[in-house]
Order: structure tokens, then C-alpha cells, then sequence
């Protein structure tokens, strides 16, 4: 699996930026329960992720919306310059039972709205949504310098995108209709 360097390097030679948004519709189970019986199923997701560059002629920004497994991205410019492209995909169910894994390790958890300085030094912006029952948060980072608690999803939400960016099935998309930028 390629590092998260190792995307940057890919999205930048693409010269096209990424924002995700709207990932992983789906329940998780948490053992809540103190004893015997089976653990509450937990409404947990990530709903929403998006990568962005700042610095950057073309399409910069790519929304991915996902819809159980069916995946649906728009790519546009940040100036609008550009027609929008939009790009569809379905994830493996590897790829939706990684996801769900990872909206579960963040349940719970106080997440800081933002982390360092996202795209500051042209590295890239990540946000994503995670919804914990009723409440949604969002939560921002530099795409080349995630926090250590958001590396592992930071490489899932790349892939997904690049994927999907670039027209390029991987190990977590399956393209269903597909148009190079």
C-alpha cells in the first residue's frame, strides 16, 4: 500500500487537488454493554471528506459522496473555471468495513475541529465529517502532515480519491463510469 508521501507525491504530479466529501454511510457495533447479551448497533460514519490545495491551476477540489458502497465525485476548480467533472465508483467491501473500523475508533473521542495548519504550506487540506448518532463534527488537517491518530485514514480517503481523480481502479474503488480530467 503506498505511504501517504507517496500519495502527495501522485496527487501533486497529477497537479490535481482533492476534497472528498460525504464518506461511509453505515452502522458499526460497539460493545456498550456491561454484560451478557449482544452490543447496541451505533449509528457511526464518516459522511464527509474532502482534500483541497490552495496553490494549484486546475481541478483542485474533488467532493466524493458516498451512498452505501456507490461512490460519486466531483471534481471542479477552485475558480471556477473549469466544467465539473464527476466521476463514479463503488467501494469494496473491504474498503466499507475500513472505513466503518475507523469511524469507530474515533466515536467517542474528543477530535479538535482543526489540527496544525491545513494547506498552510501548500501541502494540501483534509476535512472529514464523522457523525456519531445525531451529532455530526468536522474535522480539518494538512493533507502532507496528518496527526498520527488520522494516518491510516488519511491513506483510505486518499485512495479513494485518487482512484476516482484519476480514473485509476484500486484496492478500495471499483469505477462504474469514469472520465480522465
Amino acid at each position: 500500500m503506498a505511504t501517504s508521501h507517496t500519495l502527495t507525491s501522485r496527487l501533486l504530479s497529477c497537479c490535481t487537488p482533492l476534497v472528498l466529501a460525504s464518506l461511509a454511510a453505515g452502522c458499526v457495533l460497539v460493545d456498550d454493554d456491561d454484560g451478557g447479551g449482544s452490543a447496541p448497533i451505533r449509528d457511526v460514519a464518516i459522511v464527509g471528506t474532502g482534500l483541497e490545495f490552495g496553490e494549484c491551476d486546475g481541478y483542485c477540489k474533488t467532493e466524493v459522496a458516498i451512498d452505501g458502497a456507490d461512490l460519486e465525485a466531483t471534481l471542479s476548480s477552485l475558480r471556477g473555471d473549469l466544467p465539473q467533472l464527476v466521476n463514479r465508483g463503488r467501494l469494496t467491501d473491504e474498503a466499507r468495513d475500513e472505513l466503518n473500523d475507523l469511524a469507530e475508533d474515533l466515536a467517542g473521542r474528543e477530535l479538535e475541529p482543526r489540527y496544525g495548519c491545513p494547506d498552510c504550506s501548500d501541502g494540501g487540506a483534509v476535512s472529514f465529517d464523522l457523525r456519531d448518532g445525531d451529532d455530526v463534527t468536522e474535522h480539518a488537517f494538512d493533507h502532507s502532515q496528518p496527526p498520527q491518530e488520522f494516518e491510516q485514514l488519511n491513506a483510505a480517503l486518499s485512495d479513494i480519491a485518487l482512484a476516482l481523480l484519476t480514473c485509476e481502479p484500486s484496492p478500495r474503488v471499483e469505477l462504474t463510469s469514469c472520465t480522465p480530467r
